[in-house]
Order: C-alpha cells, then structure tokens, then sequence
C-alpha cells in the first residue's frame, strides 16, 4: 500500500461500518444514526469540495461521486493541505463538477425513491418525534370530542327548558327564557369546538402522511430538479429549477420536521399554561351541570361510561335537567358563562393560534438557516 495511502485507512474501516450499517434493518437505533453521522459527514465533503472549487483548485472528478458511499475517507481527503490527486482528465473543470454532482443526485434520488432512505435513516431517527407528536393530537381529538358533547347536550337541556311553560291565573310565561344568552354561547362554543376538531384532524392526516410522502416524493422531486439544473448550462434555466428544488425540499422539511415539532410545542404550551384552566373550567362546568342532575365529561376520562344507558333512561335524565333549571341561581348562570369563554379561549389558542404561530417561527428560522448557508451553484456556459 503507498505511504500517502496510510492515514486513510481508519476512514476506510469507519466507512466499511458506515456500509454495513445500509445492510441491516432498522431495527436499532444505532443504525440509523450511523447513516445519519456518514451523510451529514459526506455533505461536510462536499461542501469543503465546492470551496475549493470556487477557490480555483483543481478537484479531480471522482471526489463528487464517493460522499455517500465514503464519507469518512471524503472528509479525510477534503480537510488535507496538501492535494492527492489533480485533475484527472482533460477539459473543462467545470464540466467535471457538473457531473459529479449529478452522479450523487442521481444516487440519492434513487435512495430516496425507493423508500431506503426514508425507512432505514429518516423514519427511525424521526420516530420518537412522530410518536409524541401523535399521542398529543389523540389526546387534543378526545378532550375536544367530550367537550363537543357535552356542550351540544347541555345545550339541548337548556332549549328544553326554555320550552317549558308556567301558567299562573291568567298569566302564561316561560321562565327558562332567562337562559337563551346561555345556550346561544353553548352554540357558538360548539361551532369553535368543530373548527377545533378540523384543525387536529387535519394535524392527525399530515402526521400520518408525512412519514409516506416527504421523503419519497418531495425530496426526490426536489433532487431531480436540482440534478436537472445541474445539466442545464444557462442561468434562466437553472435558476427556476433552483427555485423549485427549495420549494419543494422546504415542503419535506415542514412536514417531516417543522409539523412534528409544532405538535411538540404546542403539546408543552398545553401542558404548562392551558392545562390547569382548561381543568378548572371543565370542573366548573361539570359541577354545575351536576347541580341539575347532568353527568357531562368535558375532559374526555369517562368517555365510555354511560355508553350502554339505554335511551329512554337518557331522555327522562334531560327532562328531569331541564325540569331541575328552574331552581337555578344567578351565581350558577355567572359561573357557566365563565368557564365556557375560558374554554373557548382555551381551545382556540391550542388548536389554531399556537399551532399556526409556533409553525410560522419555526418555518421563519427554518429560511433564516437556509439563507445563511451556502449559496446554490452557479455555472458558467462552457466554450470551446
């Protein structure tokens, strides 16, 4: 073996681990961030690669070809002062360049169409984050799906009242009237509840999408228009291609990584700030519902109980609740007109102000790293 040889054979042997680990199922965790560690090695390569190449020093064509499959040993060579190998075949540099890349893209895209990279690096790495994410909109869809429940029953409950007729002498009133401003607020709190239950379905579908779409169709769309603008040697054609490679790898990245994290966050707003006024508005509610025989579960913990109550049982509890209103104070009215504005505060802000905030900082900081990175390449028309 030549001398100049010697210092990389570490690297081979870290890179013959780096390919055994393709070999193996993601059955461990220590694979997947082994893939991870040797391609993020290998764009450090290619980024020192292009460096030298806008510096002016000549990079033989096969260093654009080895990051994915060397990483380790492109590092090793892309970091040494001194160079190993000079161009190694004639003509123009930049045409050598071109084709390197598109050689890699053209590996990758083919990792990434046929679901390898996705189920062997990005998959594994990315579960814990999808697990917790969706064990958070679960939970969101139970307490908002009680909390739709119960307010539609309570606010049947009051609409019967409100029918119900006193006749005193000559004088015929409906007393329950007095609770009309009530249950307009239970209609306008179900509407808020509906777009609620929208808004986690909607978050339910793109977690369970992204895992399926972000990788094996926007990430090799976006790789096929970036190899495509490598091909292309004019400016107004690579540069739209260029464009639409970033849209479409920022659509992988929000699905795969922002729409998880923004579920994450929210879930910890949730926890630290929401959950205490959500309890204490659900227990006002319920207590006041059980001052007129109503059992309602606004937090979704008993869901299943009653679920086998026959439904006479349950028309004849509504018409005892309804019949019970009448000996309702004004403090009761007061205190469920509270705890439902702070329901409806609550909800809003969990699933669709703090959702849609937290996305956008994270979608502003996710430009913000994009464009403090390197630029796109650009090249020049070869002349003859």
């Amino acid at each position: 073996m030549p001398r100049r040889l010697l210092p990389f054979l570490p690297a081979l042997l870290l890179d013959a681990g780096y390919l055994f680990a393709w070999t193996r199922s993601p059955v461990g965790e220590w694979v997947a961030w082994a893939l991870v560690a040797g391609l993020v090695a290998g764009a450090v390569a290619l980024a020192r690669w292009n460096r030298r190449h806008a510096s002016g020093e000549a990079v033989s064509f096969p260093w654009f070809c080895l990051p994915v499959a060397l990483p380790a040993t492109s590092v090793l060579a892309a970091f040494r002062r001194r160079r190993l190998w000079a161009e190694a075949a004639a003509g123009s540099p930049d045409a050598h360049r071109r084709a390197g890349l598109c050689l890699l893209l053209v590996t990758v895209i083919g990792l990434s169409a046929s679901g390898i990279l996705g189920q062997r690096v990005v998959d594994p790495v990315a579960a814990p984050l999808d697990r917790q994410a969706e064990q958070y909109v679960d939970r969101a869809l139970v307490q908002a799906g009680a909390a739709y429940v119960g307010a539609r029953v309570l606010e049947r409950v009051i609409a019967v009242a409100g029918d119900i007729s006193v006749s005193i002498v000559f004088i015929e009133g409906r007393p329950g009237q007095v609770l009309e401003p009530l249950r307009e607020l239970l209609e306008r709190f179900s509407t808020v509840i509906l777009v609620a239950l929208g808004s986690l379905t909607l978050q339910k579908v793109l977690l369970q999408l992204n895992a399926d779409i972000a990788v094996s169709f926007f990430v090799t769309a976006a790789l096929g228009a970036m190899a495509l603008a490598l091909l292309a040697t004019r400016p107004r054609w690579s540069a739209p291609l260029y464009s639409a490679a970033g849209l479409l790898f920022g659509t992988a990245v929000f699905l795969r990584l922002l729409l998880p994290l923004s579920a994450l966050a929210v879930s910890e707003i949730s926890t630290r700030v929401l959950a205490d006024r959500r309890e204490h508005a659900a227990a006002t509610i319920e207590r006041a519902a059980g001052r007129i025989g109503m059992d309602v579960d606004l937090d979704g913990n008993g869901a299943a109980r009653g679920a086998d109550r026959p439904l006479k049982t349950t028309l004849g509890n509504v018409r005892d609740s309804a019949q019970a209103l009448a000996n309702v104070d004004e403090e009761w009215l007061r205190s469920l007109f509270d705890a439902f504005v702070d329901l409806v505060a609550v909800f809003v802000i969990e699933t669709i102000v703090a959702p849609l905030a937290v996305l956008f900082l994270l979608w502003r900081l996710w430009l913000r790293l994009v464009r403090t990175g390197p630029p796109a390449p650009r090249f020049e028309p070869d002349h003859a």
